[in-house]
């Protein structure tokens, strides 16, 4: 697995490659779940900077 492309509830969508654990990889999370990742603020186009997977979210 490289990256997954997510989209936002407003409907950005942003590419996640980094913060996945060995676990994560082999089993990706489903698509449709929701995940929780976190970002260093935005670039000058106001895309995420650097976001990074934290976990899938369970509601």
């Amino acid at each position: 697995m490289g990256s997954v492309v997510c989209q936002t509830d407003t409907g950005k969508q942003v590419k996640i490659g980094s913060g996945f654990k060995h676990k994560d990889r082999v089993n990706p999370p489903i698509v449709g779940s929701k995940i929780t990742f976190k970002y260093y603020g935005f670039t000058n186009k106001g895309n995420f900077k650097y976001p990074v997977y934290l976990r899938v979210r369970v509601e």
